[in-house]
């Protein structure tokens, strides 16, 4: 009998890792500029997803994710700033 590798898996499949990166380069360049675009993220609460996506330890997620909220930063609230802006300066 063949003794199979019992090393743990990754909780995370990386082809679905992948195409969430991905799916943020998109959605980078399709809001990049655009004011309506930005301000419907904004009011559909995606900063709040977008800064649970933080958690998650990958350089390129976070640069994208990153780059995002950059755009959205003028259209949130005083206070989202204020509390935020350790996030925003990394």
């Amino acid at each position: 009998m063949e003794e199979y590798d019992t090393a743990p898996q990754s909780p995370v499949s990386m082809r679905n890792f992948l195409a969430v990166v991905n799916l943020l380069r998109v959605l980078q360049k399709v809001v990049k500029g655009k004011h309506f675009r930005l301000t419907a993220l904004v009011l559909h609460k995606a900063p709040a997803i977008f800064k649970r996506m933080l958690k998650v330890e990958h350089p390129m997620l976070h640069l994208y994710v990153l780059k995002i909220l950059k755009d959205q930063v003028r259209y949130l609230g005083k206070g989202w700033r204020k509390a935020n802006m350790r996030i925003m300066s990394k």
